[in-house]
């Protein structure tokens, strides 16, 4: 099992879920812990990006309303098989 870590914007995002629909953060909450359960799994590895160093960062994208949402996350650098969430929010990325 992984350990999710966040990133301080995103992480206040996260904190932030009561102001956002119920649906959204159900599903959210289920993405979280499929990623914990198993970051290798296909299901939070569909879709990536590299950055310009060649780092994946992998998107998964979240549609529970009217506005989609999108969560973006690496491998943990210094924690092998943990998580680093950098992004979660409003879909802004491609």
């Amino acid at each position: 099992m992984a350990e999710l870590f966040w990133e301080p914007e995103a992480r206040a995002i996260y904190d932030a879920l009561d102001d956002q629909p119920l649906r959204l953060g159900d599903a959210i909450e289920l993405l979280l812990d499929q990623l914990e359960d198993d970051p290798g799994h296909e299901s939070v590895r569909r879709r990536s990006r590299r950055t310009s160093k060649g780092d994946v960062i992998w998107k998964i994208d979240i549609r529970p309303s009217a506005e989609d949402w999108t969560l973006l996350w690496i491998e943990h650098p210094q924690r092998v098989g943990d998580v680093l969430i950098v992004y979660l929010g409003p879909s802004q990325y491609t």
